[in-house]
């Protein structure tokens, strides 16, 4: 028995489930694991990251959920180094590259056209 299966049995029999009920929770438990391909608490970690940008996509709309999306992705696949020489450097540029883009783009586009440093943009 792993020690994450042994503390979740301690923590339900603390709060005097059921044994049906703890047998239920168990098996939902490694289901949703099996459906991940990864052990529970890995699992977990994974769900919490798609909930959140569910929350993103749902709260600020599609496209910074898109973003974000993309983002992470880029930067969490592709390998980054400072060491230019590396044979693999030219990828984890392009990500930086197109992360600074979309960077500028959402500036711009949050300031709906106006200049940056326009006369009254720093007074307030």
């Amino acid at each position: 028995m792993t020690p994450l299966r042994q503390r979740m049995l301690e923590d339900m029999q603390i709060r005097h489930l059921a044994a049906s009920t703890q047998r239920a929770y168990v098996e939902h438990v490694a289901r949703f694991a099996r459906h991940f391909g990864q052990s529970p608490a890995v699992a977990a970690v994974t769900a919490i990251a798609i909930s959140g940008q569910l929350w993103v996509m749902l709260r600020f709309g599609i496209l910074h959920g898109t973003l974000i999306l993309l983002i992470s992705t880029l930067v969490g696949t592709l390998p980054l180094t400072s060491d230019v020489s590396a044979w693999y450097a030219g990828r984890g540029l392009i990500a930086v590259g197109l992360t600074l883009a979309l960077a500028i783009w959402s500036f711009r586009h949050a300031l709906g056209g106006r200049k940056v440093l326009e006369g009254d943009f720093l007074d307030g």
